[in-house]
């Protein structure tokens, strides 16, 4: 039997043991382990070569392995490490691709996938990640003071189960562009929240960057993240007949004789949204 070499408590005593174990001790404020050499050491005592040591025991608790970066653990471990991530992504890919639902959860900007808010709540809730904007109080805090706010950039964090930061993202809306605080505001915390779930879960292979189209520009927001915003909105006000609402605005604002409505330009989306409101307010004129 071995006594404490390491201020653990009088009498407790433990015996020698083959591999690495972690120690119940009579002090529950920290844990303590016995090295191959008997020896009682606390966690916060552990050297790296003790937690190398340590690595291999099931019994030593994840915040002790996160003392070690990545290539400072041993080559068995990095690469059993490099197979299970590599086998966790292919899986978390092939569920993107068969959970997540085009003109749901995504749509598509010049041919390539754009991860909408439904998808990245998909993502984020199957990964079990939870989000937090620390940035609103700041913010909350300037209207409070009655401070101007023409721009909004926030960040968004990405918590695991056990409270771990474990992603990050950024979100920029001008309020003049949008209209108002509130649905600049809004617009924020969703790119910010799109983003971190893409940077955490790595999708940026699969999903583009939302590129917004200039005010002035004469493309057609066909697939952009304008013509999203201008559904959603349609859909709001007119519920399933929001199609053909836009396509009538289409043909009499735009002279887009096909009446779709995704061939409308960017720079008459000003010009599309006041006509949405004076249609739900009732003039059919």
């Amino acid at each position: 039997m071995t006594t404490d070499k390491h201020n653990h408590p009088p009498g407790d005593v433990v015996m020698d043991a083959p591999e690495p174990i972690e120690v119940t001790t009579m002090d529950q404020d920290e844990r303590h382990f016995m090295l191959a050499d008997g020896t009682i050491v606390a966690e916060s005592e552990l050297t790296t070569d003790d937690v190398i040591a340590l690595e291999g025991s099931r019994e030593v608790v994840a915040s002790v392995a996160h003392q070690l970066a990545p290539m400072d653990v041993t080559p068995q471990t990095f690469d059993a490490n490099l197979q299970r991530r590599s086998q966790n992504r292919a899986a978390l890919m092939h569920w993107v691709r068969d959970a997540l639902v085009a003109g749901t959860d995504y749509g598509v900007i010049r041919d390539k996938p754009s991860l909408w808010q439904p998808g990245a709540e998909k993502i984020a809730g199957m990964l079990g990640l939870s989000h937090h904007f620390p940035d609103n109080e700041v913010y909350v805090a300037r209207i409070a003071r009655g401070e101007p706010i023409n721009d909004i950039l926030l960040r968004c964090f990405l918590f695991d189960q056990s409270g771990n930061k474990v992603g990050e993202g950024t979100g920029a809306r001008s309020v003049d562009e949008d209209g108002s605080l509130n649905k600049a505001f809004k617009m924020a915390q969703k790119s910010a929240f799109i983003d971190a779930v893409k940077r955490c879960a790595g999708l940026s292979e699969v999903f583009t960057q939302d590129q917004p189209l200039s005010e002035t520009s004469n493309e057609p927001i066909e697939g952009t993240p304008e013509a999203d915003y201008l559904w959603s909105k349609a859909v709001e006000a007119f519920g399933e007949e929001a199609g053909t609402v836009l396509e009538t605005i289409a043909v009499r604002l735009c002279q887009i004789p096909s009446g779709k409505w995704e061939k409308i330009p960017a720079n008459r989306m000003r010009d599309v949204m006041r006509r949405i409101k004076q249609m739900q307010q009732g003039d059919e004129s």
